[in-house]
């Protein structure tokens, strides 16, 4: 993972199963670093097996915790990071699971440039609030439109079970 600083991505999709959303950042912005990390092994063949058939050059790819790699990632140097429809561990005994809690939120906005964006999509009621309320505490984001993202798998499990899918945009503010 040393080299991570060096290659100094600009796109961060954190969990993200089959890769539809790291297809279409690469694709989106050619210019673009992308990487994707997840911790499953079956997206991560299914993102490998998509990029080989593709002529996408501009991703890379980490099978480990978000939470190791983080101190990898050089503070300051992502544009973008995605968390969409992260394992929402819906018993209360659980949530301390959940990926978007207060300490790795930290984490990630301490890697995210001035005006870098932190994407957030669930389709778990509960998740969504507790989504808002860790980024609303936040001092150092402020709530914008959400971007527009690609459909992805989870999404259309949500959808079809009739769950709602709530999106979040917040924009990390210039250092005072």
């Amino acid at each position: 993972m040393a080299d991570l600083d060096v290659w100094r991505p600009t796109h961060l999709d954190i969990g993200f199963g089959s890769g539809e959303s790291v297809l279409a950042t690469a694709r989106d912005y050619p210019g673009a670093r992308v990487l994707g990390v997840e911790v499953h092994e079956a997206g991560l063949t299914h993102l490998m097996s998509a990029l080989a058939a593709s002529d996408i050059e501009n991703v890379r790819v980490i099978r480990h915790d978000i939470v190791e790699v983080m101190p990898s990632l050089r503070q300051g140097s992502l544009s973008e990071i995605s968390i969409f429809f992260p394992d929402p561990w819906p018993k209360a005994a659980h949530a301390r699971r959940r990926l978007v809690r207060a300490e790795v939120v930290e984490l990630l906005v301490d890697r995210l440039a001035p005006g870098g964006v932190l994407r957030l999509a669930t389709d778990a009621d509960h998740y969504a609030r507790q989504m808002r309320d860790v980024c609303d505490a936040n001092v150092r984001l402020e709530n914008v439109e959400p971007p527009r993202r690609v459909t992805t798998k989870y999404e259309r499990l949500g959808r079809e079970a009739g769950r709602t899918i709530t999106d979040l945009g917040y924009r990390r503010l210039p250092a005072r």
